[in-house]
C-alpha cells in the first residue's frame, strides 16, 4: 500500500474520530452543563473550591445550547475536511497533496511551542510523524494522480 494510502487512512480515522465526538456533543443540548459539572466535580472526589474544580465549573457556566450547536457544526466542518483529504489522499489526487500540505503545516508551529513550553515525548513523537508526512506530501505533490491530469498538463505546455 502506498504511502498516500496510509496518510489517508489516518485522516478518515481522524475525521470519524472528531465528527463521532463532536455528534456526542449534541446529547449535551437542552442540559444543565453546570448542575452537571457539579455533578462530576463531586463524583470524581474534586474539591469544588480547587483551582481546577473552579476552572472546570467556570467552563461549564458559560456553554449555552447555541455554543454547543456551534462547536459541534465547527467539529462537523472540520471532519468534512479531513474525510475529503483523505478521499482525495486515496485516489492520489493532487489538490488532496497540497491540502494535506497546508493542513499538516498549519499544525507545525503550534505543535514547536507545545514541545518547547511543555515537553513530552508523546508531542516530540507526533511532531516528528507530522513533519514526515508533510515532507512526503510534499516530496509527492506534483506527481499526476489519472492520466487524464498528466494529459491536461502536457496539452497546456
Amino acid at each position: 500500500m502506498s504511502g498516500l494510502r496510509w496518510i489517508a487512512i489516518a485522516e478518515a480515522l481522524k475525521g470519524f474520530l472528531v465528527l463521532f465526538g463532536g455528534l456526542g456533543l449534541l446529547e449535551y443540548v437542552h442540559l444543565h452543563l453546570q448542575h452537571i459539572g457539579n455533578i462530576l466535580t463531586a463524583n470524581i472526589g474534586l474539591n469544588p473550591e480547587h483551582q481546577y474544580s473552579k476552572a472546570l465549573l467556570r467552563l461549564f457556566w458559560g456553554v449555552n445550547d447555541k455554543t454547543i450547536f456551534l462547536l459541534a457544526l465547527g467539529i462537523v466542518a472540520y471532519s468534512a475536511l479531513r474525510l475529503v483529504e483523505a478521499y482525495g489522499l486515496w485516489y492520489e489526487r493532487t489538490w488532496a497533496r497540497w491540502l494535506g500540505i497546508i493542513s499538516g503545516g498549519v499544525y507545525l508551529p503550534y505543535e514547536f511551542y507545545e514541545l518547547f513550553h511543555r515537553f513530552s515525548w508523546i508531542k516530540v513523537g507526533i511532531t516528528i510523524v507530522n513533519i514526515g508526512v508533510v515532507i512526503y506530501l510534499a516530496i509527492n505533490r506534483d506527481r499526476f494522480s489519472t492520466k487524464e491530469e498528466k494529459n491536461a498538463y502536457d496539452l497546456q505546455n
